[in-house]
């Protein structure tokens, strides 16, 4: 089944008004308001790059997310994690099946489609139907809670600081068995600003701490994995468009896509450059990056919120960088 391509560059305009930069509005009033500077050498790049993208989305993608079968086996065992109870163990494969389902369910690239249901075993597709799906599968290779404790010099209260980890390895495996993308992710809990521990209980037991502490590392650690699949396999994303000397910019990407807000972007450009072969003694092209800036998404100020949709998103540069359109865009 062919899948509709939304133009990237037609992106719907949201409507905004941010004091001491520019407007987004119809496109009525953004005539003589927006740069009007092009990166055409980056251009040519971006739109080879689309092309080859749409052709590989000429394809259905039907995706199971399912566990590595021999690794569900080990993982409930003691073999990983010995200090984790099987019952935790269980509650975190379903958060890392939850978390992929989500967060491939928004992407274009993928049509999610339930096998089996983990938590009732319902068998949603047969297998032959299964046979004709990739599968996003993913192992559990090593979780870890530890605590230690520690005592308040005021109170002489006794806590328990935890320390935490989960390392999962996703891979995407084609209908006819070809494990075309990997990628191995360790997440530990945000420490937060004074790089402390906000995991703390009153008992060293396991049972004080909830399976769902792992969920934000789950998370991110599916986030991570995502965004090197669009490295790999995403889009070309780039800049539609700029205003304020090219601090401000639209994006020919969002949610459909991974460009959620918060999140952080890197902007770049394709070079290709003479370098001289040492064996041959001969020069010859080669393509790098040159990086530019860094932003982030839907974020332009205090009490500011730029519009998000499936197929764009607005972002402010940092510091004293700027950037044209057609300039190359990747999430960090």
């Amino acid at each position: 089944m062919k899948k509709k391509i939304t133009s990237l560059a037609a992106a719907a305009f949201g409507m905004l008004a941010l004091t001491g930069c520019c407007s987004f509005q119809e496109e009525s009033r953004i005539q003589g308001v927006h740069d009007r500077e092009y990166d055409k050498d980056n251009q040519l790049f971006v739109q080879q790059a689309a092309q080859a993208y749409q052709e590989r989305m000429q394809f259905t993608n039907e995706t199971i997310v399912e566990i590595d079968s021999e690794n569900a086996r080990l993982f409930m065992s003691r073999a990983i994690g010995e200090e984790i109870p099987e019952d935790y163990k269980r509650s975190i494969i379903y958060q890392v099946e939850n978390a992929l389902r989500s967060q491939l369910g928004v992407r274009r690239d993928f049509k999610v489609i339930t096998h089996k249901n983990p938590q009732t075993g319902e068998i949603i597709v047969n297998d032959s139907q299964a046979a004709k799906c990739q599968k996003m599968s993913f192992r559990i290779t090593d979780i870890s809670a530890k605590s230690s404790y520690q005592r308040n010099s005021q109170t002489n209260e006794i806590s328990y600081v935890w320390d935490l980890s989960i390392a999962v390895e996703f891979n995407l495996i084609t209908a006819d068995g070809r494990n075309v993308f990997t990628s191995a992710v360790t997440m530990i809990p945000d420490t937060g600003f004074l790089g402390l521990s906000s995991i703390q209980t009153k008992s060293s037991g396991i049972k004080s701490l909830s399976p769902r502490v792992f969920q934000g590392m789950i998370e991110n650690a599916v986030a991570q994995a995502l965004a090197a699949y669009d490295k790999q396999f995403g889009p070309p994303v780039y800049v539609v468009r700029t205003c304020g000397n090219g601090k401000y910019v639209q994006l020919s990407a969002g949610t459909a896509y991974g460009f959620v807000r918060g999140r952080e972007v890197e902007f770049f450009r394709y070079v290709e450059r003479d370098v001289l072969d040492p064996v041959t003694g001969q020069y010859k092209k080669v393509l790098s990056e040159d990086i530019l800036a860094t932003g982030v998404i839907g974020n332009c100020g205090i009490g500011c919120k730029t519009p998000i949709s499936a197929d764009s998103c607005f972002v402010c540069l940092k510091g004293e960088h700027s950037v044209r359109t057609w300039t190359s865009v990747r999430l960090k």
